[in-house]
């Protein structure tokens, strides 16, 4: 597609580093107002985008949740496990933490300090968003069954890893807390 269209920019990852570097690659050499964020695994419609650019005016960041997620029953369970998991150790409210189809303004996103090298930083998103007081608007989006992929998420060594990374990432936060900061 980048060789037909001079308008999309292909960004290599020198090695595979995970979906959070990967994001934090796209976010870093992205040159628009706005950035959003689509997984292409084929489970969004991408005409979905509608629903969100109606509240751009009013919001800095529009995240979508699955209205009806077309996952099997195991992946439903894992996924409320680990909402109420981020919930008592993070403290974040979110209909759909993970879900990979979001809008942000540009300036916005590009100024959150991020770190996590996987999925996680969905929710470390949301942490930084939320330490700025910056208000996100949830709005329901359809979701389709796999289409292209394998499903990660389930994988004891995935789980493994965002569970290191939300423990990295609470251990990151209660530092910052304890930090002075400048001119205080």
């Amino acid at each position: 597609m980048a060789v037909r269209d001079p308008r999309i920019r292909v960004i290599h990852q020198p090695r595979r580093r995970g979906y959070g570097a990967a994001l934090r690659a796209g976010v870093g050499a992205a040159t628009k107002q706005f950035i959003w964020c689509l997984d292409t695994d084929g489970q969004y419609n991408a005409a979905d985008i509608t629903r969100l650019v109606q509240w751009d005016d009013t919001y800095d960041v529009v995240a979508g949740y699955r209205l009806r997620r077309a996952d099997p029953a195991y992946r439903l369970f894992l996924s409320r496990c680990y909402r109420i998991l981020i919930r008592l150790v993070l403290g974040i409210k979110s209909r759909d933490p993970n879900c990979g189809f979001k809008l942000f303004r540009a300036t916005t996103l590009k100024s959150l300090p991020l770190a996590a090298e996987g999925r996680l930083i969905q929710v470390e998103i949301l942490v930084r968003l939320r330490e700025r007081n910056v208000e996100v608007k949830e709005v329901g989006i359809r979701h389709a069954a796999r289409h292209a992929g394998r499903p990660m998420g389930a994988r004891p060594r995935v789980i493994f890893t965002m569970i290191r990374e939300l423990i990295a990432l609470r251990r990151r936060l209660r530092e910052e807390a304890a930090t002075p900061k400048p001119g205080a």
